[in-house]
């Protein structure tokens, strides 16, 4: 079994336990994070959905990145991971959320983040984190979602268990 799915596989049983949700905002991952989710069994119990924010646009019009935030920290940021995080959670009404941006390349690298730059967030009820990876991949290992074992730092977030939320959830 590979990293990715184990990684899955424990996030599922803690949001199950927890009762609570998660859901994702993808830019360079194109929607391999929340396709990894929905491989495993039972997941539309705790996974509520995931928004692919490849362009600007949809980052600032769909999760509410700020314009200004984008402009002075750029769409590959830890700033914008975090934007996209958290409007994940709000949109969707998840009480977790992680996100992606980064660049797969072959083209969009500047001096501070080669190709195979990626930012994860990671927002929770109480707070919203960040990590940055330089990966050695080509385009479509990122865009597999490969990034997501590399991240492990920030999923130790969605062990959060809120004392308001006891009450399970009905299956969505």
């Amino acid at each position: 079994m590979d990293e990715s799915r184990i990684l899955v596989e424990r996030l599922a049983a803690k949001m199950l336990a927890a009762g609570t949700w998660v859901a994702t905002a993808e830019s360079c991952t194109g929607g391999n994070i929340a396709h990894r989710i929905t491989l495993v069994p039972g997941s539309s119990a705790w996974f509520k959905g995931g928004v692919v924010s490849y362009t600007n646009e949809v980052k600032m019009k769909v999760l509410g990145v700020p314009p200004d935030l984008i402009e002075q920290y750029t769409e590959v940021s830890h700033q914008a991971a975090e934007a996209m995080a958290e409007g994940a959670r709000r949109a969707t009404g998840a009480d977790f959320a992680v996100s992606t941006t980064g660049i797969a390349g072959p083209t969009g690298a500047t001096a501070n983040d080669p190709v195979g730059t990626v930012y994860i967030g990671v927002a929770t009820p109480d707070k919203v984190v960040s990590q940055r990876m330089v990966l050695a991949q080509t385009a479509s290992g990122i865009l597999s979602g490969s990034p997501l074992p590399h991240s492990k730092r920030c999923w130790p977030t969605c062990e959060y268990q809120s004392e308001n939320q006891s009450e399970k959830h009905a299956n969505g």
